[in-house]
């Protein structure tokens, strides 16, 4: 069989040329795959085709990289979608109280402040209250508490019976058992959600003192 010389110089040309260009993308598709596929099955050596096999696996390959194209699409839509749903949804949130991980509570006229917190097991619990300067005003000692969700409340009376400013409180809790040994305690924050804005297209949840992410809303609460 006569073979061309110079055909074959301009097939390894346009081959290597191809090559080179895809080389330079960072990410091969479905349609650069099959291209170069095509390629190679048109510039092949006449004396050493390319074997069945290696054929069948190239287009298993074409085959696998068009499903997983296909799959990564899919979920970027379905990420979109549940986006958009997430960021209507939020909307019916505005004027309802939250809980979400925290140790700050609102102080106002006439109400008690309210702590939020959840001991891992049954616990002599003492608990230290701190004004915005981060200064102690006032200490409770709650004895033999169960284990589970707990909410203690605070008249406002400082340590020396006189009533706090109205304001924003923290709070830090301290939990041990019968032996003295600790106790794990996380502590909560519950605040009303006064506005909504969007950040990357994600929705945030305006509280009075913050602002947070409908991902860090563990309970959501009709206002009393």
């Amino acid at each position: 069989m006569d073979v061309n010389v110079t055909d074959i110089a301009s097939q390894q040309t346009d081959t290597a040329s191809l090559s080179n260009l895809y080389a330079n993308q960072d990410v091969l598709n479905k349609d650069s795959f099959l291209q170069l596929l095509v390629t190679q099955l048109r510039h092949q050596d006449p004396l050493d085709p390319m074997e069945n096999t290696e054929f069948v696996a190239q287009l298993a390959q074409f085959s696998s990289l068009e499903q997983m194209q296909n799959v990564s699409s899919g979920i970027s839509d379905l990420s979109v979608l549940m986006q958009s749903v997430n960021n209507s949804l939020s909307t019916e949130l505005l004027g309802k109280n939250v809980k979400y991980m925290g140790n700050s509570f609102s102080m106002t006229d006439g109400q008690d402040g309210s702590m939020n917190f959840y001991l891992e097991s049954n616990a002599n619990v003492k608990i230290t209250i701190y004004d915005e300067n981060e200064s102690v005003v006032a200490k409770i000692a709650r004895p033999e508490l169960d284990g589970g969700a707990q909410t203690v409340t605070w008249d406002g009376k400082n340590i020396d019976g006189e009533q706090v400013p109205e304001g924003r409180y923290t709070f830090d809790v301290e939990a041990t058992d019968s032996n003295g040994d600790d106790v794990n305690v996380a502590t909560f924050a519950v605040d009303k959600v006064t506005g909504l804005k969007f950040d990357s297209g994600n929705a945030v949840l305006v509280l009075p003192e913050k602002e947070i992410y409908l991902g860090d809303i563990l309970e959501i609460m009709e206002p009393k």
